[in-house]
Parts: C-alpha cells; sequence; structure tokens
C-alpha cells in the first residue's frame, strides 16, 4: 500500500516573521566553580552592617560611661564646693553671734574676732574669683587688659604676696629672678593672679620646714617661670588631670582641707589666655612637684641672666 505524507502548508508571511539565527546572542553558562567561591555580596553586606551596628552599640556606651563619670564628678564637685563655703561661713557667723551677744569686748578679743572674719571672708571671695574667672574664660567673656609688663617686677609682686603664710609654715624661699628686664605683653594683674596661685599651692602642700623655690628666666622666643617644692608631690594617676577643674588627689585633701580644686585650672585659663602653656612634673609621692608656665617673650632690656 502506498503511504502518503501530508506537508502543511506554510505561508510567505509565516516564514518572514522567524527570527534570524544571527540576531540570536549566546549566553555563557556561569562556571559552577566561580559561583562556589568566597561569600556572597548579600553575605559581605549583612556582615559590614553587623559590624557598624557593633561600633555604634560600643561608641554609645563608652559615651553613657563618659556621662556618668561627668555626673559623677560634678555631683562630688558640687558637694565638696557646698562643704568649702559652709566651712567658710561657720567661723564668720560664729564671730558675728559673738560680737552681737557680747556688751563690752576687750581690745585682743575684738582683733582676734575681727581677724578671723577678714581671713576667712578673704577666703571665700577668693574662691568665688576663682570660680568666676574658670566661668569667663570657658564662655568666652574673659578679657585681658595688655601692657608691656617687666617680668622680675610682676614675680617679686606675687612673693611679697604669699611670703607671710611661708613663713608661719617656716618654709624657705628661693627667687631667682633676672638682673635685667624681661618684657611681656601681658595683663599684670593676672600674671601676678598666676604666680600667687602657683606659690599658695606650693605653699599649701609643702610640709612645715620644706623649701620652695620660684625662678623667671627667658628663652629663645619666650619667657619661663617655674615653681618648685620638696611637698607631698603628686601621684601619677593624677598628674595629667592636674589642671582639671576640682580635681585632687586624695593625699591632698588629708594634707589641705582648704584645697577645692579651682586654682591650678584657673592658672591653666589664665596662661592660655595669654598665649602660654603650663605643665607639671612629679616623681610621685613625697617627691615634690614642678609647675613651670612658658608665655610669648617680647623682648629684655639687660642681662636676663638669673
Amino acid at each position: 500500500m502506498e503511504r502518503r505524507m501530508h506537508v502543511l502548508p506554510v505561508h510567505p508571511e509565516g516564514i518572514c516573521r522567524m527570527p534570524s539565527l544571527s540576531r540570536l546572542k549566546l549566553v555563557p553558562a556561569r562556571s559552577a566553580t566561580k559561583c562556589n567561591i568566597g561569600p556572597s555580596t548579600a553575605d559581605r553586606d549583612l556582615r559590614d552592617v553587623n559590624q557598624e551596628l557593633l561600633l555604634a552599640r560600643l561608641a554609645a556606651q563608652d559615651q553613657r560611661s563618659a556621662a556618668e563619670s561627668a555626673l559623677e564628678r560634678q555631683l562630688k564637685a558640687s558637694t565638696i564646693l557646698a562643704h568649702e563655703l559652709r566651712n567658710g561661713l561657720a567661723p564668720i557667723q560664729a564671730a558675728s553671734d559673738l560680737l552681737g551677744r557680747t556688751d563690752g569686748i576687750d581690745a585682743p578679743t575684738l582683733a582676734r574676732l575681727q581677724a578671723v572674719i577678714d581671713r576667712n571672708t578673704k577666703d571665700l571671695s577668693r574662691l568665688i574669683e576663682d570660680l568666676l574667672d574658670y566661668s569667663r574664660a570657658n564662655t568666652g567673656q574673659f578679657h585681658l587688659e595688655r601692657r608691656l609688663v617687666d617680668l622680675s617686677e610682676v614675680v617679686r609682686d606675687a612673693v611679697s604676696s604669699c611670703l607671710p603664710a611661708m613663713e608661719l609654715r617656716s618654709q624657705k624661699l628661693t627667687v631667682n629672678a633676672p638682673r635685667g628686664v624681661i618684657l611681656l605683653d601681658a595683663d599684670p594683674v593676672r600674671l601676678r593672679q598666676i604666680f600667687v596661685n602657683l606659690l599658695d599651692n606650693a605653699c599649701k602642700y609643702t610640709p612645715v620646714g620644706g623649701s620652695i623655690s620660684i625662678t623667671a628666666l627667658s628663652r629663645p622666643g619666650s619667657a619661663e617661670v617655674s615653681v618648685c617644692d620638696t611637698g607631698i608631690g603628686i601621684s601619677s594617676d593624677i598628674l595629667p588631670h592636674i589642671f582639671d577643674l576640682f580635681v585632687q588627689d586624695t593625699r591632698g585633701c588629708a594634707t589641705n582641707s582648704r584645697g577645692l580644686g579651682v586654682g591650678l585650672a584657673v592658672v591653666r585659663e589664665l596662661v592660655q589666655a595669654h598665649g602660654g602653656t603650663i605643665t607639671a612634673q612629679s616623681a610621685g609621692r613625697t617627691c615634690g612637684s614642678k609647675f613651670s608656665a612658658t608665655f610669648p617673650w617680647h623682648g629684655s632690656a639687660a642681662d636676663t641672666t638669673p
């Protein structure tokens, strides 16, 4: 039997619509080996995000610890300040009450009461002024009345103010000032305040019979004033922070209850306001200390060898 094949008719338009082989693009297959090497991009991105989150969390913990430490220091400083103000006001109030209750006061008693009031009033006034100076310096309200001043003269003036307190403690003071004139463009009142604070600090923390020295000299481009003592020294953990407000060594508090940790903070602000630098050195406890203030030097008029 003869078999017949049925061929479907093809329309000419159908042939025209078939894609040409020349237009086809061959896409190479990905190598399975390459796909299995290393983490994918998504994995790397996820790891980076997790690392950033971890760093952010650690930074937040550090900030929280710093804030808690700052709050603790502030509360401690407020407590110390309140005690200091109360300790200064108490003898004044006692002397005032005694004056009010007594009709006839003999001259020695009157002089003693007046001395108590005068001494504590001056201490409180100085504390308040130091706090105000520190606040002005940190709020940009501090103003220096600059003029050309002789550094040696300002040093001698500061020494004359602190010498009585040192004599009461039988301390030996050595002054090494240049024979010539060292001129500074500075505020003489604030410059004197710097040296008085440094000398007063040395006096408070140097035992009875100890030694204190102040030296002024000129260096190329600068003038330096150093205050050295044979006092209790500064511990290594406190030394880097000794110029911070309300910072005190615990041994310093035990040695002298009048210390509040304000004077040296003010010294740093005043020295920096003059364009200078202040440093502290100490080999440790019972090894004394040295404070050096350096100022831009305007010039000298004669021999500046101490």
